[in-house]
């Protein structure tokens, strides 16, 4: 007998998603893809920005380093010039006058000029005031004061201890007329005030030579006469 009855088993259709699903499921991943974008473009900015700020302060700080240089060289040929008119010694006068005689402190500013207009002559001389000086597009003030020394021993001796500009020195302190202080200042937009200080000193008096008896009887000195050997001598009378 013959069992008629077959079972087939058959698979199940695959579900198909609807349209509207598979449009839901792209709009969140574009909307995804928008927020990462926008996310990107952010952190990119912020990176930008930050290293333009890192830039520009680099810029500034070597723009104010190269005019830091410039002005301590001004302030080092300030000290030169006047090192060269303490070293000038002229008919016009000895060198180490032409600083010692001008007005002393700090509201008494003098530059460094050698022109001949300024100074009379293409050298070095101290003019009252303040100069500007433009180097590189950037402009320079430049200035110097003078102050007398004080030491704490008589004659030049001991170390010294403060400075004056007119009047005297402290108690127990002493005027040193062979040393004076020079302060230099340089000024521009953009950078610290360079102040360079430089004490300068006369290294020997000046002296003159008298060997002739016309020289010592000149109205100066009378009662002189010459020895056998040539040599000039003071009389009982004296210079």
């Amino acid at each position: 007998m013959i069992n008629t009855n077959h079972h087939f088993f058959r698979p199940s259709p695959t579900p198909t998603r609807s349209p509207l699903v598979r449009g839901r499921r792209r709009g969140s991943q574009n909307g995804q893809l928008l927020v990462e974008a926008i996310l990107a473009i952010a952190l990119l900015g912020v990176l930008a920005g930050i290293i333009g700020m890192a830039v520009n302060v680099s810029t500034q700080s070597n723009k104010a380093s190269g005019k830091k240089t410039v002005a301590v060289a001004l302030a080092q040929e300030a000290i030169e010039a006047v090192r060269a008119i303490r070293d000038n010694n002229e008919t016009t006068g000895r060198g180490w006058n032409k600083i010692y005689e001008l007005l002393k402190g700090s509201g008494n500013l003098y530059y460094p000029a050698n022109t001949t207009i300024l100074c009379g002559s293409a050298k070095w001389c101290l003019v009252s005031g303040s100069e500007t000086v433009v180097k590189d597009g950037v402009t320079y003030t430049r200035s110097l004061y003078i102050e007398n020394v004080c030491r704490d021993a008589r004659n030049g001796g001991g170390n010294i201890s403060s400075t004056y500009s007119s009047g005297s020195c402290p108690v127990n302190e002493y005027d040193d007329p062979s040393t004076q202080k020079i302060t230099i200042t340089v000024t521009a937009a953009g950078m610290p005030t360079i102040d360079v200080e430089e004490y300068l000193t006369r290294s020997t008096n000046n002296t003159k030579t008298w060997d002739t008896q016309g020289e010592f009887t000149g109205g100066t000195c009378s009662s002189t006469y010459v020895t056998g050997t040539g040599e000039v001598e003071l009389g009982s009378g004296g210079c």
